[in-house]
């Protein structure tokens, strides 16, 4: 029997990973709180979010632009601005948004704590787990 193709293998690979986190995460006996981790290898990056899911909702509910926002953040080596975030998804292909549908998920994935922003030099957006100290420990 023929092998599916390469692009029929990787979603069913990410999903399994992803439902075996949730259910170490679920027996863990650990409240819920943000984490977050970005590992690169083989020319793949694998960003892995987990976070507490609000009262009275069933899922997280992050919307396409939010996802967006976090693959690209995901690849940032920098903080970046929102309009700097609207502009580069837009050329990266990622997705297309207007700028204000972009502060809008900005913000709320920083109330979430998935995201962090620097008010400092270096300015914008980004995820602590890609900064350079932390990329140095995920290829460890």
């Amino acid at each position: 029997m023929a092998q599916p193709p390469a692009e029929d293998r990787v979603r069913p690979l990410v999903s399994g990973h992803a439902e075996a986190c949730l259910q170490g995460l679920r027996h863990s006996g650990q409240p819920p709180r943000p984490e977050a981790v970005v590992r690169t290898g083989g020319g793949w990056t694998v960003l892995l979010v987990a976070f507490g899911t609000p009262p009275g909702e069933a899922a997280a509910g992050l919307t396409d632009c939010d996802r967006d926002c976090l693959a690209l953040l995901a690849q940032a080596r920098q903080p970046l601005s929102a309009v700097r975030v609207h502009r580069e998804l837009e050329q990266r292909g990622i997705g297309i948004w207007g700028i204000a549908t972009v502060n809008r998920p900005l913000a709320r994935l920083k109330r979430m704590e998935l995201v962090h922003n620097s008010r400092h030099s270096p300015r914008g957006y980004y995820l602590a787990e890609n900064l350079p100290l932390f990329q140095q420990l995920a290829r460890r």
